[in-house]
């Protein structure tokens, strides 16, 4: 199928994000794409971006390892170094005690690392991957990590013991989201492969495979709070976010956007998901009824990672300088 200019660049650009592509042609149009300027250069793309447990800090992590920054102010406090160069997400525990930061060397091995949030010690590095982990999910017991590769494996572990407790086999291509249901009775992955698989935890077992999606999925998000059948939205280089109740198997809604959105959050009560675009925009998003409410110009473009402030009223990304925050509202 062809695309227009903008979308193949992108394709290029992810593909050696994604250690795909290691033609020396591939790599200068990254390099193009994610280093425009000097400034630029100096700011690897920021991959993942969380709240601390008590929401005075914000953690956003590159190539360069995980920056610390204080909150309302952005202002960088410290940082985390790492033994691995690709981090692309960070999430705390359940019990707010423990930090699980994945990534990993492309080609080579997935890792997680999992530190004591108070004393910023390691309490477990887990090496079960062949390829770079994209996204984790911790289960309500503390213990136990959900974690995707683009090595196409799912895998389920207890971090103490680092050792893997079950597998999830059925992707064709490499896995770069997941998200558990609030009960953790189900998972859901999507990646490459275009699709969205949905396993039951207790058998391992694949329950449906969701394809409407035309192009690899990049994000995957569960709603949060919400009544009635469990809500989950993605985001896919075919320009469309999704809407679907995975339960049942059904694609409640889509909308197409005019930039490739590379990564969701929701807002923590509202029926309200934020996008952010290769084009720098962030879309406000009605998931009721696909409508975009509001449109926010940015100071960036290939924006890979957002986060919504707990109180609901902030957007969080990346900026020129470190990370930039704007209001999350539909006026």
């Amino acid at each position: 199928m062809n695309k227009a200019p903008h979308s193949q660049s992108f394709a290029w650009a992810n593909s050696c994000r994604l250690g795909l592509v290691p033609s020396l042609f591939i790599i200068v149009q990254f390099q193009f794409l994610f280093f425009p300027s000097a400034i630029d250069a100096a700011q690897p793309p920021i991959t993942s971006i969380t709240f601390s447990p008590d929401g005075n800090s914000v953690f956003a992590a590159s190539q360069a390892g995980v920056a610390i920054y204080d909150w309302p102010g952005l202002t960088q406090q410290g940082k985390l170094e790492l033994n691995f160069a690709n981090i692309h997400d960070i999430q705390f525990s359940p019990d707010a005690q423990r930090l699980a930061i994945a990534g990993g060397d492309p080609g080579e091995t997935g890792i997680v690392n999992v530190l004591n949030w108070q004393s910023r010690d390691t309490i477990s590095l887990i090496r079960q991957h062949n390829d770079t982990v994209y996204s984790i999910a911790w289960m309500n017991d503390n213990q136990r990590i959900v974690s995707v590769s683009l090595d196409r494996q799912v895998l389920l572990y207890d971090h103490s013991s680092e050792r893997t407790v079950q597998e999830f086999s059925g992707h064709s291509k490499g896995v770069t989201a997941v998200c558990l249901l609030a009960d953790d009775s189900v998972l859901i992955t999507a990646g490459v492969d275009q699709s969205l698989r949905v396993w039951e935890l207790s058998t391992s077992k694949m329950i449906r495979t969701l394809n409407n999606h035309t192009a690899p999925v990049h994000d995957l998000q569960l709603r949060p709070n919400q009544d009635g059948l469990p809500m989950v939205a993605s985001v896919s280089d075919d320009r469309t976010l999704r809407f679907w109740q995975p339960t049942i198997g059904r694609m409640v809604r889509f909308v197409k956007l005019d930039s490739i959105p590379l990564a969701i959050a929701w807002h923590p009560e509202k029926p309200i998901v934020a996008a952010t675009t290769s084009s720098g925009i962030i879309s406000i998003i009605d998931a009721e009824t696909a409508e975009v409410l509001k449109q926010i110009k940015t100071d960036q473009q290939w924006l890979y990672a957002l986060a919504v402030s707990p109180d609901g009223k902030w957007i969080v990304v990346q900026g020129a300088n470190g990370l930039r925050r704007y209001r999350f509202s539909t006026e």
